[in-house]
């Protein structure tokens, strides 16, 4: 892990850390001392040591920590080194990694598992007297990697880590759904620290999608209100694995049942949504077709934007039982002979 030298001789005591400089570093990070004629390494981090490099300009080096030199950094430093989002399982951590990278190739929101703190083999290198750094504190976890240091991993440790998605976006439309938009809050507000974003209209829901990247997006209305499914439709677009719930009614009547049913949406990972996107959907009834086919040509006579997002709308929603897509690249290409784009 990487310190300006400035910071590490703010922390009080630093020689009692135990901490030891990090041999694969291109920085300066090896004493050299000289007795008995030879030339002997020390490894150590020492103030001393630190005021040495100090005085010879070098501002950066590179030093293996533990949680509890961690810890004191937070402390000192909160905006250079947050909180972690919380600690889980190194196998289950990689798992995630790689959902996101399957779908990072096919949707503009990138998904990301950061490592914050530095992770070391499960047993000692008795060349080096020590376990080897095998992830570096603010890596980025992806399948390569995986494949590279798996069989030095100690597979039931907890490590400290970042997701890239965080927060919740609610957007309900309209000051009469006031009540609702407020019992959705209070339900949230029983997660934990977890951010929650209230959009003002659709182009403002993708925004804070695209710039928050919350984990969960949650809908009022969306069956019967324009703005709703305008949301719904530039979020999906944008990300078609979007986790989302809607609520037509306020959730205050069955709050207990609510509160668990969003709060596992929220915690639940994209295992199931990938599943279910190798799965094999079955072709349209023939009477939903014809009746697709019907709106189809009915926007390309006479299109409006309204009518082309009732439209989409319909054909997402049968996209989850059926196979769509034919119908949903002909509705494209009407909006795009309308539209220009």
């Amino acid at each position: 892990m990487v310190f300006n030298i400035n910071d590490l001789l703010k922390i009080e005591n630093i020689d009692n850390y135990n901490l030891t400089f990090n041999r694969k570093s291109s920085a300066i990070g090896i004493i050299y001392t000289i007795y008995d004629k030879k030339i002997h390494k020390n490894y150590n981090v020492t103030k001393n040591y630190l005021m040495q490099l100090k005085n010879m300009h070098i501002a950066e080096v590179s030093i293996n920590t533990n949680r509890k030199f961690l810890q004191k950094v937070r402390e000192l430093f909160p905006e250079k080194y947050p909180k972690p989002d919380g600690e889980e399982n190194i196998v289950k951590l990689f798992q995630i990694a790689t959902e996101y990278e399957i779908m990072n190739m096919k949707s503009e929101k990138k998904r990301y598992i950061t490592i914050l703190e530095d992770v070391y083999s499960e047993h000692i290198n008795f060349s080096l007297n020590e376990k080897e750094l095998l992830i570096e504190y603010g890596t980025r976890l992806n399948s390569k990697l995986k494949a590279k240091v798996k069989k030095d991993l100690n597979p039931v440790e907890k490590v400290y880590y970042k997701d890239s998605e965080k927060g919740v976006l609610v957007f309900v439309p309209e000051a009469k759904n006031f009540k609702l938009k407020v019992d959705l809050f209070a339900i949230l507000s029983t997660l934990g620290e977890i951010p929650i974003y209230d959009a003002n209209d659709a182009k403002d829901a993708l925004n804070i999608y695209k710039t928050k990247s919350p984990k969960l997006v949650i809908l009022g209305k969306l069956s019967s209100n324009i703005e709703s499914k305008k949301a719904f439709l530039y979020i999906e677009e944008y990300d078609p694995y979007v986790k989302k719930l809607n609520y037509e009614e306020s959730p205050a009547s069955n709050r207990e049942f609510e509160t668990k049913r969003i709060r596992n949406n929220y915690f639940s990972g994209y295992t199931k949504i990938l599943e279910l996107e190798k799965r094999e959907k079955d072709l349209l009834p023939e009477e939903i077709k014809n009746t697709i086919l019907e709106i189809i040509q009915k926007l390309q006579n006479n299109f409006s934007m309204n009518d082309y997002i009732e439209a989409a709308y319909a054909i997402k929603q049968f996209g989850r039982m059926f196979n769509v897509t034919t119908y949903w690249h002909m509705l494209q290409n009407v909006k795009k002979r309308h539209m220009g784009y």
